[in-house]
């Protein structure tokens, strides 16, 4: 199996001129992108040092693949620190996770300098005194003295973060072999195709984008598309202008292209690939009519990467996760561990070639190798093999003797006209659980007794909830999930 860099270095042999990237200024070619990294990697290695640490808080860009390819090549670890993430936690995973050098945008300069952290500094950007300037790196001569040794494709690549949702991120410690491996099993995604031009929102940072869009671009002699910026205009601009085939996302985003004046663009992808909360099956089948556009959801973690789609075949469900891709294993348990049949609700499980080595630096640190995975996620399967999300298994709510999912009471009371946001809390009582809604209103005057009715109107008694709470906005983070931490969980 080849690595990425493998996979980089046999593009640059066999069609040197062939665009790997994209932006708004510039093109670049795999020889050029190959140069640069093999400069930078050579200019940054440390011969005395097995393998390092190495952050890198770039923005999506030329220079974030090159970061991040030139500390594959030296295997070292790649430590992908996401803008996104709230500073304070940022802070907190720089200080922590053992950096020996920090590539990073001039611009988030602050929050290094909050870290404390102790390590080689490259900057993209005016740098200082003692920092490397990452552009001169790039066209300093090579120092042939040494030699990078080989990449194990065992060996571990990168730390990712999860989506901190719930709680704290963890710190996610994966390897060569599940990236490619990962990247390998989504050419599915795109009935194997080759030479796809890829456009994509979250970031590199991400696991989505750092596999659907530059894994799979790389394993597929593919191109990459960086708009100016992340704003949904942009996006939408580079769509039209450097004809991209592919459309990564997270359903928030692609929400907010639909509703964009310039959606019209979005006619000329081919693929729109989706992983993150699930989409209403309406939505799918108007963007797949109106942009003749094929919308694939997906399902994937920090921890076992993407490992499920429901691509367009004769048991397609829209509104599903699909089906496991190649080499993905994917069963549903209950409490005691025993295997669930079709058509009832458990916990998913995984088993993939993608799966992490183990969890960095974390009390939960134990090694992954042949073992399944428990998601935390609720699901059943139909009689297609198809996948469905139920809910979190933290958000079940126990009363009167049932089990109720709080996304099925949402899925109600979210009818209503004047709600445009529902989220159902459970509030542990002495013998069964409460049930609070937390309401986003459509417009301003909404009131709880307005609620309350309709509660009564559409639940059965046993569903009504006993406190209600207005909110302007939810808390969400950038991929358009709630941090349901943030809630208060009281009335």
């Amino acid at each position: 199996m080849k690595d990425l860099i493998q996979y980089i270095s046999e593009n640059k042999n066999t069609n040197p001129n062939k665009v790997f990237i994209k932006t708004e200024g510039v093109d670049y070619s795999y020889k050029d992108i190959a140069f640069k990294i093999n400069n930078l990697s050579y200019n940054i290695y440390k011969p005395q040092y097995k393998q390092r640490h190495i952050g890198i808080l770039v923005d999506d860009s030329v220079e974030f693949i090159i970061s991040f390819l030139a500390v594959q090549k030296n295997s070292d670890v790649a430590v992908l620190l996401s803008k996104e993430m709230d500073k304070d936690i940022l802070v907190q995973k720089i200080s922590s996770l053992n950096l020996s050098a920090i590539i990073f945008n001039d611009k988030y300069r602050s929050i290094i300098e909050k870290s404390g952290v102790n390590a080689d500094r490259i900057v993209i950007g005016e740098s200082l005194t003692e920092e490397k300037n990452f552009q001169k790196l790039l066209l300093q001569p090579q120092n042939y003295e040494y030699r990078i040794p080989f990449l194990s494709i065992d060996n571990p690549a990168v730390i990712i973060f999860t989506s901190g949702s719930m709680g704290n991120p963890k710190n996610v410690l994966l390897s060569h072999k599940n990236i490619i491996s990962n990247s390998i099993a989504c050419h599915a995604l795109v009935e194997n195709q080759k030479g796809l031009n890829f456009i994509g929102y979250p970031e590199f940072s991400n696991f989505i984008s750092l596999i659907l869009v530059l894994g799979l671009a790389v394993s597929t002699s593919g191109t990459i598309t960086i708009p100016a910026d992340n704003t949904n205009g942009s996006i939408l601009k580079a769509i039209k202008e450097k004809k991209v085939d592919v459309l990564v996302s997270v359903p928030k985003n692609l929400q907010h292209l639909h509703n964009h004046k310039n959606n019209n663009n979005l006619s000329q992808t081919r693929y729109t690939l989706s992983i993150g909360e699930s989409i209403d099956e309406d939505f799918v089948e108007m963007w797949t009519y109106k942009y003749s556009s094929s919308l694939m959801q997906g399902y994937g973690l920090a921890e076992t990467l993407v490992t499920s789609f429901n691509l367009k075949n004769d048991s397609y469900k829209p509104a599903s996760m699909g089906k496991p891709l190649a080499d993905c294993e994917m069963k549903i348990m209950n409490s005691l561990q025993a295997e669930m049949p079709v058509g009832k609700v458990g916990e998913l499980h995984i088993k993939s070639p993608s799966k992490l080595i183990s969890y960095y630096n974390s009390e939960k640190n134990k090694n992954f190798h042949n073992k399944w995975v428990a998601t935390g996620d609720l699901v059943k399967k139909d009689f297609d093999g198809n996948y469905h999300f139920i809910d979190k298994k933290l958000n079940i709510i126990h009363r009167y003797g049932f089990t109720i999912f709080p996304t099925e009471i949402e899925k109600i009371i979210s009818k209503h006209p004047k709600i445009k946001q529902i989220h159902v809390l459970k509030l542990l009582g002495e013998k069964d659980d409460n049930i609070k809604f937390c309401i986003v209103g459509t417009v301003d005057d909404i009131t709880q007794q307005e609620i309350k009715d309709y509660a009564k109107e559409t639940l059965p008694q046993f569903l009504h909830p006993e406190f209600i709470e207005i909110y302007k906005e939810f808390p969400e983070n950038y991929l358009g999930k709630i941090l349901r931490n943030k809630f208060i969980h009281s009335h």
